[in-house]
């Protein structure tokens, strides 16, 4: 529609019922845009802080798990001229391998549920971004660092005699 048509059948709308708002559809679309930054992705921004939380504390207690479980061989390690340093490298390594495992598990099954997501709800839309990507593999190797803390700490304390105690 011509924008001078536009504006006098707006205008035309708005004297003959009072509290009518003609808008065009662009400044439809910009309000709607600012209602959905403005309400919605803060909302996001908490699930997504949430998820992180989330994902941190099974990375961690599956880690610490894991440390805890071998911390004999750890002890023995230790009584074998290990120092506390290279500890933390086993551990670091342990936990940097489980997450990039997870992460390639995770991204696999995202990339699968993307093929078939919209023949099953036609209204979700997925869209993968390879920028999301990198941030995601980024969250990851930072809670591997994080859920590879607590366990390291107590690798320190170990003592090298005790492994070898019936």
């Amino acid at each position: 529609m011509d924008p001078a048509k536009r504006n006098e059948r707006a205008a035309q709308l708005e004297s003959a019922q009072p509290g009518i708002v003609a808008i065009t559809g662009e400044d439809f679309a910009e309000a709607t845009r600012e209602r959905v930054l403005g309400d919605v992705i803060p909302i996001l921004l908490v699930v997504l802080v949430l998820a992180f939380i989330v994902g941190l504390a099974v990375a961690g207690l599956t880690i610490y798990t894991a440390t805890v479980e071998k911390s004999r061989e750890f002890g023995i390690l230790k009584a074998v001229g290990f120092t506390n340093a290279h500890l933390y490298r086993l551990v670091f390594e342990q936990s940097f391998v489980t997450a990039i495992f997870g992460f390639a598990v995770g991204m696999g099954l995202t990339l699968v549920a993307t093929l078939f997501a919209t023949d099953f709800v036609p209204q979700f839309v997925l869209l993968v971004r390879w920028q999301d990507v990198f941030i995601v593999a980024g969250a990851t190797v930072l809670m591997a660092l994080l859920a590879g803390y607590v366990p390291v700490r107590r690798l320190a304390a170990i003592d090298p005699t005790s492994v070898f105690k019936a």
